[in-house]
């Protein structure tokens, strides 16, 4: 199978039989409470639970996924008025996840098993777009991540997603004290005609939005995320220039920043709101200027825009698109730590030797192109890919 034709929504498609789904009312009261604040969401139908001996694990699904599951149990083509490019992203993603199976030659397949595997011409060292710093950080953490060896896919994301965080000891605590820290990104959001009201302050992130926002395009128009990721001890020089530059832009729509010393020794420490990728382009490019020979921390699993892994990009999923697909995440790098972690797993359970080569694939077929972790235009479906902050 090629990846086009993985999620082709002409093909025959059969729900898999090693899951019973379950609506959140079916539920017992400790199985409920064992899924926290999500069964109070609207947009959640129930969850799939594996048979026995399966080796599956439980997933979120909502209304549409359900609703799929359930038309396809016997197996058949999918709803001719849900064809889309967007669809046939999202059923490549179910098909990844073991939730649905493809047919191919009359055998259903599911899971990395039913994934195309692309000869993947080598990546030569002086080639940046797909060896540079920030793509080698993740092929570093999916190593990382496989060797260890963990108990489950939600630890193995985990490890994901928390890859190259600098350890925090006594002396980061004395230097980045949430009051220090605090008060760089009060004087920040302060600067610069004072565009920005707090809309957040949590555990971990402090979140700025703009006080009188501006156009930022049509309503259904994609929200991006420009990553700026210094080296801890220029956190305040790169915040302040930051929040300073996106303040002279309506189309930056709002910024966030980690608020103590675990925010800012973490990669993805400082994060722009934008428009558009234009957008995008336009203040990273303002900032290669600014923070010119600032050195960069790097966050694994973005686009690099520069090379050396101070400025980088991705593209928030919504909660949950309309049709198929379970996109529970909220950010960019959760949604993609989630699916490798996923594959590594599968991999591990089925004694597959090439469990990283797996891994990436698993992305490819979905949209993500992962020599740059860039993600298909349509991946999160046309007019409903707003992220979140």
């Amino acid at each position: 199978m090629t990846p086009s034709t993985v999620g082709d929504p002409g093909r025959v498609y059969r729900s898999n039989p090693g899951y019973r789904l379950y609506r959140l009312a079916d539920l017992t009261s400790a199985q409920r409470d064992a899924l926290a604040r999500v069964t109070d969401d609207p947009e959640v139908y129930g969850v799939l639970v594996p048979r026995e001996r399966t080796g599956l694990t439980v997933k979120l699904v909502n209304h549409d996924t359900a609703a799929l599951f359930r038309r396809l149990v016997n197996g058949g083509p999918v709803p001719e008025e849900r064809g889309s490019g967007a669809l046939a992203l999202q059923l490549g993603d179910l098909v990844a996840a073991e939730v649905l199976g493809v047919e191919d030659d009359g055998v259903f397949r599911t899971g990395i098993g039913a994934l195309p595997r692309p000869a993947r011409p080598a990546r030569p060292a002086a080639d940046t777009r797909s060896t540079g710093v920030l793509m080698r950080l993740s092929l570093d953490a999916i190593r990382h991540a496989d060797g260890l060896r963990l108990a489950g896919p939600a630890a193995m994301a985990g490890r994901l997603y928390a890859y190259h965080r600098i350890p925090v000891g006594p002396a980061a605590r004395r230097r980045w004290s949430r009051d220090t820290v605090e008060a760089t990104l009060t004087a920040a959001s302060r600067s610069g005609g004072a565009p920005w009201r707090q809309v957040g302050d949590g555990r971990t992130w402090s979140s700025y939005s703009r006080a009188r926002p501006g156009p930022v395009g049509a309503p259904e128009a994609r929200l991006h995320k420009l990553y700026v990721s210094p080296m801890p001890e220029h956190f305040p020089d790169a915040v302040a220039m930051t929040v300073g530059l996106a303040a002279d832009r309506d189309d930056a729509v709002g910024w966030k920043a980690g608020n103590d010393c675990y925010g800012v020794l973490r990669p993805d420490k400082l994060i722009v709101y934008l428009g558009s990728m234009h957008a995008v382009a336009s203040l990273a490019g303002d900032l290669r200027r600014a923070l010119a020979g600032m050195p960069g921390h790097g966050v694994p699993f973005t686009a690099d825009l520069g090379g050396d892994g101070l400025l980088s990009w991705g593209v928030d999923p919504p909660r949950f698109p309309n049709g198929p697909g379970a996109f529970l995440s909220d950010s960019w790098r959760t949604w993609l730590t989630h699916r490798l972690a996923a594959a590594l797993w599968e991999a591990a359970r089925r004694g597959l030797p090439e469990a990283v080569d797996a891994a990436l694939c698993r992305l490819d077929a979905v949209g993500v192109d992962t020599r740059t972790w860039t993600p298909a235009t349509d991946l999160f479906g046309p007019g409903r890919d707003r992220g979140r902050t």
